[in-house]
């Protein structure tokens, strides 16, 4: 059962957008151009960009892995997280935490020097009143993951007629099994997108290319196994015969040895030929 082999993980990150609206010159510029003043907003920028980049670098990081890493479930953010890549999701999230507090330490630290800088970019737009004090500042960047079960029709406990509760838990357990079969295409999905960028970019033979060519389906082919919750047999052939055919593969040969080259696009074709037959059912 699926509620023994993965769970539901929900990633939440907020952080202070370090932008104001500006009512005043919103209304100057409207007046100055003769537009109505609904014709445009004016959000002040009250601290360079440069100053939260590694907190928007740490926060795009953590999402970008929770999103690889992790199976569509709802649309209120959930995704399943399989019981087989558990351990490395738990593990790495840590670091990415760690990093996104590191980062807001840092801000905090220069939070004074920075609103020094911003009164002198803003000029007579600028007002103390827009920044709130350091702890305010922090209390506006969270960083948690919430993980719950994946409903069960066992778990079904509400006092109802026998027919209203069966009904019930066929539609939980239709959910769930539809829920199974869109993850299932999403990885066939990954697998054809990386596929395909590979066989697209090797049959240009004026192309240039990077090692990451090789290493994306390197990173792909070992993690989809783990994210395999419907243990999908066909999707688990196309994993190993792509390892066998493609993993092996050296970019500098495929580089400079064009018979490599043309043996990789056929192989990689191949399978995304395969691919595209078991996706259109």
């Amino acid at each position: 059962m699926l509620n023994n082999d993965a769970m539901i993980v929900r990633l939440s990150i907020s952080q202070w957008t370090a932008r104001k609206f500006d009512k005043a010159a919103t209304a100057k510029v409207a007046a100055d151009y003769s537009v109505d003043s609904t014709a445009g907003r004016y959000n002040k920028v009250l601290i360079a960009k440069e100053a939260i980049q590694s907190i928007t670098q740490a926060t795009s990081a953590a999402r970008t892995f929770h999103y690889i890493n992790t199976l569509p479930w709802d649309d209120g953010g959930g995704r399943i997280l399989p019981a087989a890549n558990f351990l490395t999701y738990s593990k790495e999230m840590r670091k990415l935490k760690e990093q996104f507090e590191k980062a807001i330490r840092d801000f905090i630290g220069n939070y004074d020097a920075y609103r020094t800088e911003a009164s002198k970019k803003l000029g007579k737009m600028f007002n103390p009143a827009d920044y709130p004090g350091t702890q305010e500042i922090a209390a506006k960047f969270k960083f948690g993951t919430d993980i719950e079960p994946i409903p069960s029709s066992g778990d079904f406990r509400v006092t109802l007629q026998d027919s209203d509760a069966n009904k019930i838990k066929k539609e939980l357990e239709a959910r769930v099994t539809e829920r199974v079969a869109e993850a299932t295409r999403d990885l066939y999905v990954r697998l054809n997108d990386v596929l395909g960028k590979f066989a697209e970019k090797l049959a240009d033979k004026g192309a240039v290319f990077r090692d990451s060519l090789v290493e994306n389906i390197v990173d792909l082919v070992n993690l989809l196994p783990k994210l395999n919750v419907g243990n999908d047999a066909k999707l688990d052939s196309l994993c190993k015969e792509t390892k066998k055919k493609l993993c092996a593969l050296e970019p500098e040969s495929l580089r400079c040895e064009d018979g490599t080259r043309s043996t990789a696009v056929k192989d990689a074709q191949a399978i995304l030929n395969k691919m595209s037959a078991y996706m259109a059912k």
